[in-house]
């Protein structure tokens, strides 16, 4: 054989295997297309939560709580409208919404409020703004909030009545934006009364003892968004570390449940944490009888 015919073959043989270049550029696509695809379904928790003094009317009770829905370039309208139906259809008896609605831009507000305007509770829909609703335009927001029928928790309270016994929802500021007071939101409750506690960070807790606030429900941190197996983040958006990452924890004998949230902030990615709206259900803590 010739050596042109030699040196033919070698320019025609490739230099090298072109099955892993394009395995080494795949991968890492892969990697993120799954972490952006994780971020899009949206799950309704179930968890039962005993309540000290919670008044046998109530025993029962069901709560639907979305945070964190971060309306935006990450979430859009028509999925907002999804995680709606699924609420509606999941029949809870009262609302709350925990803060962060949109991300990047006032120009987002109007649609949220648009979709969230749709939800229905027998006791109502009540919430509290989160940093976010504040860096975009705080009073767009509570405007927005007022025209959707949701009632502003803002530093007060609403009672929640059945059968002539009461609880109340309650709800506080955002604890880095805005002014969150605890005692306004409060103000008038019995000493034995049974609060429900919207707050957005829920790192606010850490400075509070009132036996009056006997669930908490905050969003703020993602769960961590992407964390390892086992649902160890790897940001800790909390100055309490873990302590407040997700799930239900307490503190000083308070109860507070931190949700995963709906939607995401930049990158638009989970792992290891699906995004949840919690239904949970309150039952009146047994009672024992000291021999």
């Amino acid at each position: 054989m010739s050596d042109s015919v030699l040196s033919s073959d070698r320019r025609r043989r490739p230099s090298g295997c072109r099955c892993c270049g394009c395995l080494l550029l795949t991968l890492p696509l892969l990697f993120t297309l799954a972490l952006w695809w994780e971020a899009r379904p949206v799950h309704l928790t179930q968890s039962v939560i005993e309540i000290p003094g919670l008044p046998q009317e109530f025993d029962g009770l069901r709560l639907a709580f979305l945070a964190d829905i971060h309306r935006g370039p990450f979430m859009s309208e028509a999925r907002i409208a999804k995680v709606v139906m699924s609420v509606d259809k999941a029949r809870p008896d009262v609302i709350g919404l925990g803060g962060d609605y949109v991300h990047r831009s006032k120009r987002y507000i109007p649609s949220v409020w648009r979709e969230l305007g749709a939800l229905r509770a027998p006791l109502g829909v009540y919430g509290v703004l989160g940093n976010h609703d504040y860096w975009e335009s705080k009073d767009l927001s509570l405007k927005a909030m007022a025209h959707a029928g949701v009632v502003n928790l803002t530093n007060r309270n609403v009672p929640l009545e059945r059968n002539g016994k009461r609880i109340f929802i309650a709800g506080v500021d955002d604890f880095w934006a805005g002014k969150p007071d605890l005692e306004a939101a409060l103000k008038g409750i019995p000493e034995d009364g049974v609060a429900i506690v919207l707050c957005h960070n829920p790192d606010y807790i850490e400075e509070q003892t009132d036996f009056r606030a006997k669930l908490w429900l905050s969003g703020h941190t993602h769960g961590g968004q992407v964390c390892l197996p086992g649902g160890r983040p790897f940001i800790h958006p909390s100055k309490c570390g873990l302590r407040y990452i997700a799930g239900l924890a307490t503190c000083e004998g308070m109860q507070i449940y931190i949700s995963r949230g709906v939607g995401t902030v930049t990158p638009p990615w989970r792992l290891n944490c699906p995004a949840e709206v919690p239904i949970i259900e309150l039952r009146a803590a047994p009672k024992f009888v000291t021999p």
